[in-house]
């Protein structure tokens, strides 16, 4: 059978504690009334485990708990179950992704309190860190791939609260036959403002901005989504070229650093179709040579450019036409090749 009922439909309210507590602005404890408050905002999506069929296959894992496949109301579905997770953070991640609802996100179907667990949508192919490990990806392919997540982004942002995913890295981006999806929101904040301060993520991808604790906003997502990019591109993790990163760290917080690219790694013949106008056709480069990207100048020093780091980054919206641009050219270039008499 098909999948019960969209989770997605129903209305959210919120009360204003609540939402205050969600957003992550302070350092107040939850009672045990709030608690019972967020739970009961989301009841309709609430099951117990002896709904799911739990297999024994294993979709990873970590210090946070394991995912596994199973089935659910006769669908496939994967199960997050989660360790040491107190209930409000816990129900913070379900009531955010009971919010999201796209084709290029993992979907949320159900949770279940004890034990903590989330089922949400299978998806069979994998992430892109294990497809980057088995082979280098074609700069079409990788086109393809960051116009997926960028439309994915653009919606998390585009949100009202806004969703920042906070954590975006190829292990969080899952890989399926049509493209691939956003997952993993287990340390996602809503925002209503540039002002969150807490330091979260993986390190190679984190923005300088988060890695300072300053004041930071979802184009920290940005920063994060041009890393990916970039070990798409190449097929090598960030920073890899280094053999001591002691005080990697600290120079990436100060702007001091960025990834390179070594020479050859990366090769965008054909990505870029010939005679497209300016800038676009500054993205060409040349077969064998290599880029090392230039650290931007340090900001301003003043008291009120905390958050100037996060200001420079672009937004989603701006990155995704000239992805578009590219991949609609990409299209229109296949489609000659294969019916020439088509674009007469």
């Amino acid at each position: 059978g098909g999948v019960p009922d969209r989770p997605h439909s129903d209305p959210v309210r919120r009360s204003s504690r609540i939402n205050h507590l969600k957003l992550g602005r302070t350092r107040t404890t939850p009672t045990s009334k709030d608690i019972e408050d967020m739970r009961n905002e989301i009841q309709s999506k609430e099951i117990t485990f002896d709904d799911i069929e739990l297999s024994e296959e294993s979709l990873g894992g970590g210090s946070f708990g394991d995912v596994r496949s199973g089935v659910w109301e006769n669908v496939k579905v994967a199960v997050k179950t989660l360790r040491g997770s107190s209930d409000a953070k816990f129900l913070r991640e379900v009531m955010m992704m009971t919010r999201v609802n796209h084709p290029r996100i993992v979907r949320f179907y159900r949770f279940c309190m004890r034990p903590k667990c989330i089922v949400m949508e299978l998806v069979e192919g994998g992430s892109l860190k294990d497809l980057l490990r088995r082979k280098k990806l074609h700069p079409s392919t990788c086109l393809r791939y960051a116009l997926d997540v960028t439309k994915g982004l653009c919606y998390l942002h585009g949100l009202e609260p806004r969703i920042v995913h906070r954590d975006l890295k190829p292990e969080n981006i899952l890989m399926e036959t049509s493209g691939c999806k956003i997952g993993d929101f287990g340390i996602s904040a809503e925002v209503h403002r540039t002002d969150y301060g807490t330091r979260c993520g993986t390190n190679w991808y984190m923005a300088p901005e988060v890695m300072l604790f300053e004041q930071y906003s979802e184009k920290a997502d940005i920063y994060s989504f041009a890393i990916v990019l970039q070990e798409m591109l190449t097929g090598l993790e960030p920073y890899s070229e280094e053999k001591s990163k002691e005080q990697l760290l600290m120079q990436i917080a100060k702007n001091k650093r960025r990834p390179a690219w070594s020479p050859a790694a990366i090769f965008l013949d054909g990505a870029v179709p010939a005679h497209c106008p300016p800038p676009t056709e500054r993205m060409k480069i040349e077969p064998g040579s290599g880029i090392r990207l230039a650290a931007p100048p340090p900001p301003p020093a003043s008291s009120s450019s905390s958050s100037s780091s996060s200001s420079s980054h672009p937004t989603m919206f701006f990155l995704l036409l000239p992805i578009c641009f590219l991949f609609l050219f990409k299209e229109y270039k296949n489609n000659a090749i294969q019916n020439p008499k088509s674009t007469k």
